[in-house]
């Protein structure tokens, strides 16, 4: 996709002819997402109970937001899976050791 500025410069931009719908969106919020969530949950919690858990919290919350900013440079389909299952394995240390927390204040 070219966007002309009009004065006979183009700039190339990332054309995404995408409706939403089908394999392409099943596979991004589907299995990327949901089993690498599940899978890295359960490694942060191990690696937490036996290492330090504050810098582990701080490691997945960096593997987050960095996964994140780097979505929006994705050029490719499988670039934007890749960072959403890297969002997957930061997120997973995030959500749980949020709920319990939450938990234990409550229970």
């Amino acid at each position: 996709m070219e966007l002309n500025l009009g004065n006979g410069t183009a700039i190339l931009g990332c054309d995404w002819d995408y409706n939403g719908l089908g394999l392409e969106y099943q596979i991004l919020a589907g299995p990327s997402f949901i089993f690498v969530f599940a899978v890295a949950g359960l490694g942060w919690g191990y690696l937490a109970d036996k290492y330090n858990r504050v810098k582990f919290l701080s490691l997945s919350t960096l593997m987050f937001s960095v996964s994140i900013a780097a979505t929006a440079f994705a050029t490719k389909y499988w670039h934007v899976v890749l960072f959403r299952m890297a969002l997957a394995a930061g997120y997973g240390n995030i959500l749980f050791k949020f709920l319990f927390c939450k938990l234990n204040v409550f229970y």
